[in-house]
């Protein structure tokens, strides 16, 4: 390989006057996976990536982490302690290169390191980072879809769950415990929002028992370095007519996002599709929060579609579109499904019913 990878080549179409860019993980950055790759073992804490638009990415790594750098398709540098690491970061460099990093990822005291270290010019790069990954190429799309194939099944099959569980809590350990045993990891911990609870976008489960009424299922994987993330209302039992409703309402304004997605749109403006969709119902106003987010390698992976967005949609772009209906104490509707933007529209990656589905208990 003599090339970065395509994902590389595009951080620097947003970034031609930097040299290189430059990312140490640890704490966890997720610019330094998306750019090397080494989604599939080892934490890499303490590593970084040095990226190039013209070369092979560069990782310096510890002999912990040897054999999975050099599985990949990066120039791998090993060092052998803390003062060898910075010394041999410091020689991937030369005098006077203007080189770029993540000031939303990098604290005062891990700047204050690299520029002591470096001999080179640091520039906040976090915009081109950004602007870079929000396009994904086939190879991220495909991961996420993998992802979203493991949290489509269960949430097809969540009366299967629901069977094995007593409160919210025990609900939500069964998926996690199905996201693991599929080899996946959680993209964040999952919402089982049963009745009243289902009101609040954030919930956290609890001890909870399961009772009749809405139960709003919000869960994600994570599947080599991807993040899926999908939400569905289930009623358990005979769904009251206004719950009804709000589904109804809802999955309208879901279609009518759907339909608005192209490249060229504005994000904010396909926010303003299916809140107004919302607003022309008795619940206007009970749309609390952004229509969705941008979804990759974390599962807020950027901006998104927001009403304060300053995005112009491209293809290849991910996102979340998740309108919700919130009656607070009594009921709360949420459908989300992650798209792909295409040349003339988006494609769905989640594909588990959107119906209102009864549960038993």
């Amino acid at each position: 390989m003599t090339q970065p990878p395509a994902r590389v080549r595009r951080l620097f179409e947003h970034a031609e006057d930097l040299d290189a860019v430059v990312t140490v993980n640890g704490p966890p950055d997720a610019t330094f996976f998306w750019a090397t790759g080494l989604h599939d073992g080892g934490t890499f804490e303490g590593s970084a990536a040095i990226l190039r638009p013209d070369e092979p990415v560069t990782v310096v790594t510890s002999p912990l982490e040897e054999t999975t750098a050099r599985r990949s398709d990066n120039r791998v540098v090993i060092y052998d302690d803390r003062e060898d690491f910075w010394d041999e970061l410091a020689d991937r460099f030369t005098d006077g290169e203007r080189v770029g990093f993540d000031a939303t990822q990098v604290s005062v005291d891990r700047h204050r390191k690299l520029d002591d270290e470096l001999p080179v010019d640091l520039e906040p790069a976090d915009e081109a980072i950004q602007r870079a990954r929000l396009v994904k190429d086939p190879a991220e799309v495909d991961r996420i879809e993998e992802a979203a194939r493991i949290t489509d099944r269960i949430a097809e099959e969540m009366q299967t769950y629901v069977d094995r569980a007593d409160e919210e809590a025990e609900l939500a350990a069964g998926i996690v415990h199905e996201i693991l045993t599929e080899g996946a990891k959680l993209s964040f911990d999952p919402i089982v929002a049963n009745g009243a609870g289902s009101a609040e976008p954030h919930y956290a489960p609890g001890r909870a028992e399961l009772t009749d009424g809405p139960l709003l299922i919000d869960m994600g994987a994570q599947l080599a370095g991807y993040c899926s993330d999908i939400t569905r209302t289930y009623a358990i039992s005979e769904p009251s007519k206004q719950l009804r409703r709000m589904h109804e309402v809802v999955l309208e304004a879901q279609r009518a996002a759907l339909d608005a997605i192209q490249p060229g749109m504005e994000a904010a403006d396909v926010h303003d599709v299916a809140r107004q969709v919302i607003d022309d119902t008795r619940f206007e106003g009970r749309f609390i929060h952004s229509l969705g987010h941008a979804l990759g390698v974390e599962v807020h992976d950027g901006p998104g579609l927001s009403p304060s967005s300053e995005v112009t949609i491209e293809e290849g772009m991910v996102f979340t579109v998740e309108p919700g209906v919130y009656v607070p104490g009594e009921a709360g509707v949420r459908i989300e499904e992650d798209v792909v933007v295409t040349s003339n529209g988006c494609r769905r990656l989640t594909h588990a019913d959107r119906g209102l589905r009864t549960l038993s208990l």
